[in-house]
């Protein structure tokens, strides 16, 4: 695992074959050189001490193989373990696997918790300082102690998932400029790191201080020449700047702009803000407790250092737009300042709001007309239970509010219903102002945006849309800003709310490809998907092309839409291309900001919140404030990922957290970010705060009434009560074979003396090391699921789920084509499934593992509406 193979290891006649993909780059190479499969491959076989081969490098994708039997010896660079907690000066440790004079694998940055005094051991030591996590202050003297308090949590996890990812760049040919204390510089062409999709950016920094050591992370190395002289130089470095260089040495910052950096590399490339440049110089600071001695400058004359070779690990997108929202608190809202610095919401203002629209009233102008106007509003006609309406109309009365909701009580339902009144309100002050509703996840946040334009269209036909419309042409064709029926904005042709999804770049670019003229593909491509075809109509990027069906293009959507056209029919090849393309990007700019300023509601995730596209586009004349932010599912997101969203609405006057902290928490992969308190989301700390008094939807509707009994019971203090409407319905299938004719909602399918579970070794594509699989368990659950499908029949109806991918892979293959649902229970919170089977694996004794944690477990036993069963091998 620490070697971060390409798949498990395979066995040949007592010989183990290992491989890799190494993704190289030759900065003194062409952009167009690229190889991959037999022209760019290397092999090494049964390799002994005192062997020492060379290899030559080649840009493009390095296939590496070695076979090796067992007791076969390695070479090893060994050193004194690196100064660190615990490190004792007489041992020795391996740092890094050495196959030939250029194929290095580093095992030191890789290595789980200690490979992170590599990369960051300022947070480390943070993380091992003895004080209390971030997640349990409550009390923060000020946004700079904020920032500091998170920014080491943010940095370790950046840095570990990284490693994790060995989605890398091996640059070699690269010329070194050192400079005092361990800082150097190397320049690479910018075109060479745009083919080979390399992402460069500065620092972030603020008032309140840096919020990152570094944006990236170099492992370096300087081979020796010959065996006899050891390994060479090793090092690690943090990046701290990038910049463009002109023909005269200026240097040019690179703009962070986290998302956007391909749009953004091109405009500075160009000149549309500084002069033309070709090259990109990097700068890093090498960190000396994990670094050999750096070269003196003073010995090397000035002159550049040759011959080294250079990993480039990129902190990826959700720990730079953390980073971002860091860096942004000083110049948040008050209202966010009070909530995070001492968990709570600033006292009540003193002042009534100003009547919207004059003195008129129109149906809902009580959300302004007085302070408690959450008591008196007509929720009759939105279909809210009890709990749900006392969580509005507290909403509407607060600056500040926490809704908890359990399973199956309408968590999405309650915070739609507050998105379209909190639109409506800004409509009738007369304020150019859109509500953010923000989500973890994307299918999360399609099912707001989608349940919102349904919410927001029942409502515009309870009052007239019918002739609403009809007035609000006559406006638009008389010039007026304002409906002379209703007198709300006019804010589109079409009338009614406008709801916008602001996607990734990542996804935009899967519908509007945008090529170059050298694109090499990636040792380890991510899979990327596009928008689902319910969805364009609300897309941002579908509109700004002038492809959304529901609404009436912009003139600035035109006009990228036909620009992308040039672009696409000129192609990579025209020497116009680069003009084209840059057009292309101008006018996209453009059409978001147009379309921003006409949209009420918009939603995205949580880290696509702080695109570079988005804040731009806020930033420009005549875009909307954002005034009311709604951050969904809240419980999954660490709370540097919520503050995203928070930190981007500056004109906030009410934050709205729904979600479960019972439910599944942040998924953290680091143990050091664990210790700061990254794993508890911001919804938790205020929910456990001095004084909080989170509301509680206490009406399930999805479970039968015995599902319900035991989690409501044990997790949330016996409040969760089930619906009547849910006791009506028909019994289930599922029976025990003493009491055939009778229903029982959950069985438990156990055997005696069955096979113990198997662990895995390595990671896989399909699963981590140390994941558990058990044959027998997974037999038994694809028939009993196979049986259910065909009894219900359609998909959507039956779900297996289990705790470990390797049991997932298992089941995936007995299940294939089936219809059946097959996934982890990490993945399954916020669905729902009529029958689900629950694959636990463990048999063996030693404990519970994965199924110890309650937040997994809160999950796995709400997902069912009629039945469950958990099939259950015991070995004694």
């Amino acid at each position: 695992n620490l070697l971060q193979l390409d798949g498990p290891p395979s066995w040949s006649q007592g010989v183990a074959n290992l491989r890799w993909r190494v993704h190289v780059v030759d900065v003194r190479g062409k952009v167009a050189d690229f190889r991959s499969g037999r022209s760019n491959s290397c092999s090494f076989w049964q390799q002994a001490v005192g062997s020492w081969q060379t290899q030559r490098l080649q840009p493009g994708i390095m296939d590496v193989e070695l076979g090796i039997e067992r007791g076969t010896a390695m070479h090893v660079r060994l050193g004194p373990p690196r100064a660190r907690a615990g490190a004792s000066g007489t041992s020795r440790e391996i740092r890094s696997v050495v196959l030939a004079d250029n194929v290095c694998f580093c095992l030191e940055h890789r290595r789980p918790e200690v490979g992170l005094h590599c990369f960051c051991p300022e947070a480390l030591a943070d993380a091992n300082g003895g004080g209390p996590p971030a997640s349990e202050v409550t009390s923060w003297e000020s946004t700079a102690d904020y920032v500091a308090g998170w920014r080491a949590a943010v940095e370790l996890e950046a840095a570990a998932s990284a490693a994790g990812e060995g989605d890398s760049r091996l640059l070699y040919n690269v010329e070194v400029a050192w400079g005092q204390n361990g800082r150097g510089s190397f320049d690479i062409p910018s075109a060479l790191a745009s083919a080979h999709r390399m992402k460069l950016r500065g620092l972030l920094a603020s008032e309140d201080g840096p919020a990152e050591w570094a944006s990236a992370w170099l492992c370096m190395r300087r081979p020796s020449i010959d065996s006899a002289k050891g390994a060479g130089w090793s090092g690690h470095a943090g990046v701290i700047g990038a910049a463009l260089v002109g023909e005269d040495q200026s240097e040019q910052p690179l703009a962070s702009n986290v998302g956007e950096e391909e749009e953004w590399l091109l405009r500075m490339q160009r000149g549309e803000s500084g002069p033309s440049a070709s090259t990109l110089r990097v700068t890093f600071q090498l960190n000396p407790e994990a670094s050999d001695s750096a070269p003196n400058p003073a010995k090397l004359g000035g002159r550049p250092q040759t011959g080294y070779l250079i990993e480039f690990i990129w902190k990826s997108l959700p720990y730079s737009c953390m980073a971002v929202a860091l860096s942004e608190l000083s110049t948040a809202s008050p209202l966010l300042k009070e909530t995070i610095l001492n968990a709570r919401e600033p006292p009540p203002a003193t002042s009534a709001a100003p009547r919207p629209n004059g003195s008129d009233d129109t149906w809902h102008s009580q959300l302004q007309a007085d302070d408690k106007r959450g008591r008196s509003i007509d929720l009759s006609s939105w279909s809210l239970n009890p709990p749900q309406e006392a969580a509005v109309r507290a909403t509407l009365d607060q600056q500040l509010t926490l809704i908890h909701g359990p399973p199956g009580t309408g968590k999405t339902t309650t915070a739609a219903a507050l998105c379209v009144l909190f639109a409506l309100s800004n409509l009738d002050a007369g304020v150019v102002a859109a509500v953010l509703y923000c989500t973890p996840s994307n299918d999360a946040a399609d099912v707001a945006c989608l349940r919102v334009a349904q919410t927001s269209g029942l409502h515009f036909q309870a009052v007239a849309k019918r002739f609403h419309r009809v007035c609000l042409e006559k406006a638009m064709a008389a010039g007026n800003r304002g409906c002379p029926l209703c007198r709300r904005p006019l804010r589109q042709p079409e009338g009614g709310l406008s709801a916008l999804r602001v996607y990734s770049a990542e996804m935009e670019r899967s519908d509007f490809p945008v090529p170059k003229r050298v694109d090499h593909p990636s040792a380890k491509p991510r899979k990327s998907r596009g928008v689902p075809e319910s969805m364009r109509p609300y897309a941002l990027h579908w509109r700004c092309h002038g492809r959304s069906s529901s609404t009436e293009p912009t003139q600035e959507a035109v006009l990228t839409g036909r620009a992308y056209e040039r672009m696409m029919i000129a192609g990579a090849s025209s020497p116009s291309f680069d003009e084209l393309r840059l057009e292309y990007f101008l006018l996209l700019a453009e059409a978001r900001a147009a379309e921003l300023r006409r949209a009420d509601c918009i939603f995205a995730t949580c880290v696509s919140a702080r695109r570079g596209g988005l804040a731009a586009a806020l930033a420009a004349e005549g875009a909307p404030e954002l005034r009311q932010v709604v951050v969904d599912e809240s419980g999954q997101a660490p709370e540097p990922e919520a503050l995203c969203p928070l930190t981007l609405a500056r004109a906030a006057q009410k934050i709205v957290l729904v979600g479960d902290p019972k439910q599944l928490r942040p998924i953290i992969n680091s143990p050091a970010a664990l210790r700061l308190g990254l794993g508890v989301s911001l919804l938790e700390r205020l929910s456990n705060a001095p004084g909080a008094r989170p509301r509680l939807l206490s009406l399930q509707y999805r479970m039968h009434v015995d599902l319900n009994a035991f989690p409501s019971a044990y997790f949330y203090g016996g409040a969760v009560r089930t619906d009547p409407a849910v006791l009506q319905r028909q019994p289930g299938l599922l029976a025990h074979p003493s009491r055939p004719k009778k229903s029982a909602a959950l069985l438990f399918w156990t055997s005696v003396g069955g096979p113990a579970e198997q662990i895995s070794q390595v990671r896989t594509s399909e699963s981590s090391a140390k994941s558990r699989s058990n044959q027998a368990e997974a037999a038994r659950a694809a028939e009993l699921a196979l049986r259910l499908a065909g009894i219900v029949g359609g998909e959507g109806k039956v779900a297996v789920l289990s705790w470990y991918n390797a049991q997932v892979f298992l089941l995936k293959d007995l299940l294939q084509g089936s219809g059946v649902y097959v996934g982890g229970v990490v993945s399954a919170q916020g669905n729902e499934w009529d029958y689900v089977i629950l694959s636990t694996v463990r048999s063996a004794p030693g404990g519970l593992g994965a199924l110890g944690d309650e937040h997994l477990l809160d999950v796995a036993l709400t997902r069912a509406r009629h039945g469950m069963c958990v099939p259950w091998f015991c070995l004694r």
